[in-house]
């Protein structure tokens, strides 16, 4: 099968692990390590069936000086091994299954990548089109925010108040003990319970020093959107919780991406 221009690209993770390195990349940013556990002896008996599999799909072609990516795919696996950004988004269903999808920023090219168990697929997407492509995806219901003023918590109790949720009284408890307003605790309580949409997004962006990080998350319950946005307090994990139209968390995740690219 020939690669074209305008194609998704599906790979394993082992298929991805032998492009990357090719590429010049030491860790995959949104891929799951395809060999945890093997012995290095396995890995290398493994790689050339991995090789012949991506030579029959013509994902590599032999030239006299060794493997080379075929060249509509080379910018995609390019970005993928070596972004200067990246962005990773969370969905989590209402069944607690979670799934999770990348975009990896260079240069020039922007690789959306999702996973679905070991196989990926890879495509290019523009720069344009990434913040609204994450909203979509997070399949949001509605567009209102919920009722009720911002408030602060510590994000261990938000954590319990999330897996106490069946229980309402002692979610609640936990809840009001960590400061959050009467008037939105059943409210938040309905949406832990029963999210119509748990959705996360975080921005990773290389500086001198490593990377900076932003993230915003968002809860639909049945009163409407939560945004949540996650900081440090004195040395402890605090959550901000406020109410959010789908209008206004559209705007504040193309920020997000903007600066994650360098357009901010």
């Amino acid at each position: 099968m020939a690669v074209d221009r305008n194609s998704v690209y599906l790979c394993s993770g082992a298929d991805l692990y032998l492009l990357g390195a090719l590429a010049g990349g030491d860790t995959l940013i949104g891929v799951r390590d395809p060999f945890y556990g093997w012995l290095t002896e396995e890995i290398l008996e493994a790689l050339p069936g991995i090789r012949d599999d991506l030579l029959a799909r013509s994902y590599l072609t032999a030239q006299p000086s060794g493997m080379s990516i075929a060249p509509e795919l080379a910018p995609l696996i390019a970005t993928l091994a070596t972004p200067r950004a990246a962005i990773m988004a969370v969905r989590t269903l209402p069944q607690g299954v979670a799934a999770e999808r990348a975009y990896h920023i260079g240069a020039e090219q922007i690789t959306k990548l999702c996973r679905d168990d070991d196989q990926y697929t890879l495509e290019p997407i523009t720069a344009g089109d990434l913040a609204a492509d994450v909203v979509a995806w997070w399949n949001i219901h509605g567009d209102q925010g919920a009722p009720g003023s911002p408030f602060r918590l510590r994000q261990p109790a938000l954590f319990a108040a999330r897996d106490a949720a069946g229980d309402a009284d002692r979610a609640a408890a936990l809840l009001r003990d960590a400061g959050a307003p009467d008037s939105a605790i059943a409210l938040l309580i309905a949406a832990l319970a029963s999210p119509l949409t748990n959705g996360s997004l975080v921005a990773l962006r290389q500086n001198t020093m490593g990377w900076d990080t932003q993230g915003i998350a968002v809860l639909e319950g049945a009163a409407g959107l939560w945004r949540m946005r996650a900081f440090e307090h004195q040395d402890e994990p605090w959550v901000e919780v406020a109410s959010t139209s789908l209008a206004d968390l559209t705007q504040r995740v193309e920020r997000l991406v903007r600066n994650a690219i360098g357009e901010e």
